[in-house]
């Protein structure tokens, strides 16, 4: 094995800790490439059933809905905040039947990629509650592609892209949350930097080219 390639410096330092040489690890990490433009085909209809991805303003959670994501967190913290925007569940899992439990919410199913754009562009905020250490977050770099705000907590690689602020929280607060969720309203993000499509698949050809 000559190297390997991790989307962040947490990853990095995972791999650090176990024995792998920093030498050997070079982080390239995720680009947001084709969420502007896409159109969804003529005639599509919402997948059994479930709400369209256009709608009135929510709270938006965008992943698999299973407890490592923190989907119990993101609903917990949603009624704390007292918002009256719905919340919004984009995903699929073993916790899917969580959103028939909750007021005001609702449920899209698994959105393909031609979606997801209508999707975060109608939510105020995105919310990432993520229990496990997340790797990376892409889901939160594309929010802020579109100008979303997200409230997160501090986990794994997510301060890597997220400006930070009152809306980076620390992991497991969900008082916290529920008020980064709170000041995020009315907000308008600011694409992150550092993420340049052809940047980095520059590096990622330079790295092949030179192992």
């Amino acid at each position: 094995m000559k190297a390997i390639t991790v989307l962040s410096h947490y990853m990095k330092s995972e791999l650090e800790a176990v024995g792998v040489a920093a030498t050997k690890t070079t982080v390239i990490p995720p680009f947001v490439y084709g969420l502007d433009g896409l159109a969804p085909p003529d005639g599509l209809a919402p997948p059994d059933g479930l709400a369209p991805p256009d709608g009135p303003p929510c709270v938006l959670f965008a992943g698999r809905l299973v407890a490592a994501k923190g989907v119990d967190d993101a609903i917990e913290a949603w009624r704390m905040s007292g918002l009256e925007l719905p919340l919004v569940l984009a995903g699929t899992g073993s916790l899917r039947s969580e959103v028939g439990d909750m007021d005001r919410g609702e449920g899209l199913g698994g959105e393909p990629h031609h979606r997801i754009a209508a999707v975060i562009g109608r939510a105020q905020v995105l919310v990432m509650p993520s229990r496990w250490q997340e790797p990376f977050g892409i889901v939160g770099l594309e929010a802020l592609s579109l100008n979303t705000p997200v409230a997160a907590w501090r986990s794994g690689g997510v301060p890597e892209w997220h400006p930070g602020g009152e809306l980076l929280v620390d992991w497991g607060d969900i008082d916290a949350l529920a008020a980064a969720l709170r000041a995020a309203v009315g907000q308008r993000a600011t694409p992150a930097q550092g993420f340049d499509r052809e940047l980095l698949m520059d590096q990622l050809v330079a790295l092949y080219e030179n192992r």
